[in-house]
């Protein structure tokens, strides 16, 4: 039973595949990379650090 149909799904399939090969991989640039590190670093650090204050002087006022 051919039909239509199967015409429709073979150049699907066909496109798919070239698709597939005519894809390339993204390659961040270093500026980005930097940029993105960074920030996450900063995100990390900076509720520890602030946390970790906080904490200090918050036992300070609790023995004065």
């Amino acid at each position: 039973m051919a039909g239509p149909a199967d015409d429709v799904i073979a150049q699907i399939n066909e496109s798919l595949k070239d698709a597939v090969k005519n894809e390339t991989k993204f390659q961040p640039t270093p500026a980005g990379q930097a940029v993105a590190y960074t920030s996450i670093m900063l995100m990390a650090f900076f509720p520890i650090v602030l946390g970790a204050f906080k904490s200090v002087t918050h036992q300070r006022k609790q023995k004065a």
